[in-house]
């Protein structure tokens, strides 16, 4: 490894130590969570930093045993990744590092930029290098050398402008994002002047770039630059995040309760097997300090395998009031507590969030018909909606007096978009679904394909408040919800729509949590897409100011989502009605 990573070891060491006896002086929570989250950045860079140096060593070795070595079990990439536990541990708590966790703690957050660290070293490799070294004549190996040196740079460069940007967001400042861009395109213009200097039309026999991307040797440079730069920018966003939304954008005052209820509707056939129709229902809820005090959190479990940690509680008791609720309902082939970051952060400022699996296409239990689906997805919506505001009025039940009736929302990712497009819409070919107690809706990426040639003449008829969320690399669905958005009547106090700049359809679960040896490999979790927790940081504030706005008639909340106050949030296309 390099010697400057070991004085930045040694630094960030003598660091802690000062912390230490700054914390026994009365440092603040806000000033240790800044140093958690500037020790958490400075171990991930100095890993990505390490794992590209240790790879070139090898690459211009020409040696294959080299690298073998390196990516070991035991190798110096597993000890490159282990190394970050030291610093990060040294210097965070769960409670410092609460906020840039997402309430999940040290430990999670550990694995999450120690997957950084390799996801973003192996998309490098694969970016910067030709897919066979050994068929490159010697001086195209000399320009393979200059072209991953400067790609090398390029990326430390990239990942330092953004990381001075992201800490003065971070802390509460200003960011002179003019600077931060003009620092990057300096840096991509001596990485291609220094790319053409040492390789010239030798580049093109590394094969990096296909002849069909570009026409033009200056311009495939570019297009390889650009390969670096995006994942480099969202390298910076993930392991140095901005989180400068304010407080509605984080965890909420109250902690959170969760509990598992199984719901029968006696009207309708259970399409996996006997019997009427099943639901398993997840409901989370705001709790009280005393009530979870002592109690673990919860893990999510699949077949009981541990997925992931929340920051909730189970079974503990709910905090008394009523509170609006919001039913939530999962993609094809789902699960109920696949947007568990919306929901708990939603429970958290004082909803009751409801998600129930939908017979019959789930993760378990796939199958089903889809205009089965389709039809049944917003009747279990609605006979939530009944059982909920049943308990609502029934003596002794661990829900009565929990729902306030008047303040209903449907949000919902993929066909739960759907679902909740459904549910305001008119009658189309499949029915009528219309609930009148559902005063707003939030589909994310929601599978507007389904309404087929009933569309977009049914938008119309849609006269609830409606945020739209999508991802511009969700390349099926953002041209029918720009048409989508585009059709919607304004009138109600929000018409709007969020398109999310290199997210995709996977973005708005978070499936990213589960480890990939389980979920397979999943575009969402890849470095050249919008990092998913910033996308869920960013939604979790929307949903929330749209939810206090419209439910609630927050004038501030409204407020928020003015187009002119979303202007800064650079990672976001926002229009309204």
């Amino acid at each position: 490894m390099r010697a400057r990573c070991d004085f930045a070891l040694w630094v960030g060491l003598l660091a802690v130590v000062l912390g230490s006896g700054a914390a026994r002086a009365g440092t603040t929570p806000e000033t240790l969570e800044q140093r958690c989250w500037a020790a958490v950045g400075r171990a991930a860079t100095t890993c990505l930093g390490d794992y590209t140096d240790e790879v070139r060593r090898c690459r211009d070795a020409a040696d294959a045993a080299c690298e073998e070595a390196f990516r070991a079990p035991n190798g110096t990439l597993a000890e490159i990744v282990a190394a970050l536990e030291g610093p990060i541990r040294e210097t965070c708590t769960d409670a410092s590092a609460e906020r840039i966790s997402f309430s999940l703690g040290v430990d999670r957050h550990l694995h999450y930029i120690g997957e950084a660290c390799q996801k973003w070293g192996d998309y490098f490799v694969d970016t910067a290098y030709a897919d066979d070294l050994g068929a490159l004549s010697p001086e195209n190996l000399t320009c393979q050398h200059h072209v991953a040196l400067r790609l090398a740079r390029l990326q430390e460069r990239v990942i330092a402008a953004c990381r001075t940007c992201n800490e003065a967001e971070f802390t509460g400042g200003d960011c002179n994002r003019s600077r931060r861009d003009q620092r990057i395109a300096r840096g991509q213009t001596r990485a291609h002047r220094g790319i053409l200097r040492h390789c010239g039309a030798s580049f093109d026999q590394l094969g990096l770039v296909a002849p069909g991307d570009a026409a033009t040797l200056d311009a495939r440079v570019d297009v390889l630059l650009d390969r670096v730069v995006v994942p480099a920018r969202h390298f910076a966003l993930r392991v140095y995040p901005q989180l400068n939304l304010g407080p509605t954008a984080l965890f909420g005052s109250a902690p959170v309760g969760v509990r598992t209820l199984g719901l029968v509707d006696q009207s309708r056939p259970n399409p996996t097997g006997p019997g009427p129709r099943a639901l398993t229902v997840e409901v989370y809820y705001p709790s009280t300090a005393a009530a979870v005090a002592g109690v673990p959190r919860d893990v999510v479990q699949v077949f009981g395998i541990d997925l992931f940690p929340t920051p909730s509680y189970r079974d503990v008791a709910r905090a008394p009031g009523a509170s609006p609720l919001v039913l939530y309902s999962h993609g094809s082939g789902g699960i109920r507590f696949e947007n568990f970051a919306l929901a708990v952060h939603l429970a958290s400022h004082g909803y009751v969030v409801v998600s129930a699996d939908v017979p019959g296409d789930t993760l378990l239990d796939p199958g089903d018909a889809m205009n089965s689906v389709l039809t049944n997805r917003p009747r279990d919506i609605t006979f939530l909606m009944d059982q909920f505001l049943a308990f609502n009025g029934e003596s002794g039940n661990f829900f009565a007096g929990a729902i306030d009736a008047d303040r209903i929302a449907v949000t919902g990712w993929s066909y739960g978009g759907y679902t909740a497009l459904a549910l305001a819409a008119g009658s189309f070919s499949l029915g009528t679904f219309t609930d009148p107690r559902v005063k707003a809706i939030l589909p994310l990426d929601g599978s507007a394909q389904a309404f087929g040639s009933d569309a977009p003449a049914l938008y119309s008829t849609i006269t609830t408040p409606t945020l739209l969320l999508g991802g511009t690399f969700s390349d099926f669905l953002a041209p029918l919800l720009q048409q989508l958005f585009d059709a919607l009547s304004p009138g109600p106090s929000v018409i709007a729509y969020g398109n999310f700049l290199r997210a995709v359809h996977p973005s708005f679960a978070d499936q990213c949590e589960v480890p990939e040896v389980l979920r397979g490999q999943s575009a969402a979790c890849e470095p050249d897409v919008l990092p998913w927790r910033h996308v869920r940081h960013i939604e979790n504030y929307l949903a929330l100011n749209f939810f206090d706005g419209t439910l609630g008639g927050s004038a501030e909340a409204l407020a928020r989502l003015d187009p002119a106050a979303l202007a800064g949030v650079e990672e976001l296309a926002y229009q309204r009605k």
